[in-house]
């Protein structure tokens, strides 16, 4: 998968890519000061395993009933998820305006999830994953 520098946080992970990618999201918006070691794959393994305890998610791969979960469990924030990379390519969003959101970008063909730091970055560049390649 092709990645752009600010756009996109390609989320190097076999497994648990889900919870990689929202506590990468959340990292960014917060400010996290971890958010760099994150964005690298470090430091992920207990800070992901703290959060699948807390919310009691056991995730296999992460679909639609583990994002309403996710949801739930960080309800301050608007969680959207595309499918590719146009307008119309949302999978997951609750419609309510939360005061901070994020986006990630679902690859169906890997089965994984990446952070779209720079939706308007990323709709014009045209990230290509896999299951994007339209």
């Amino acid at each position: 998968m092709a990645q752009f520098k600010i756009s996109v946080v390609e989320v190097k992970a076999e497994d648990k890519s889900l919870a990689k990618a929202l506590i990468i999201a959340i990292a960014k918006v917060e400010n996290d000061p971890n958010y760099v070691a994150y964005r690298q794959c470090r430091k992920l393994r207990r800070v992901v395993r703290s959060l699948l305890d807390m919310t009691g998610i056991h995730l296999s791969g992460g679909g639609i009933p583990e994002l309403i979960k996710f949801q739930d469990h960080f309800w301050d924030y608007k969680i959207t998820v595309y499918q590719g990379m146009a307008c119309k390519d949302i999978m997951f969003e609750v419609v309510v305006d939360f005061p901070k959101r994020f986006n990630l970008l679902y690859d169906d063909v890997e089965i994984h999830y990446h952070v779209i730091v720079n939706i308007t970055g990323a709709m014009g560049k045209r990230f290509m994953c896999k299951a994007c390649n339209k």
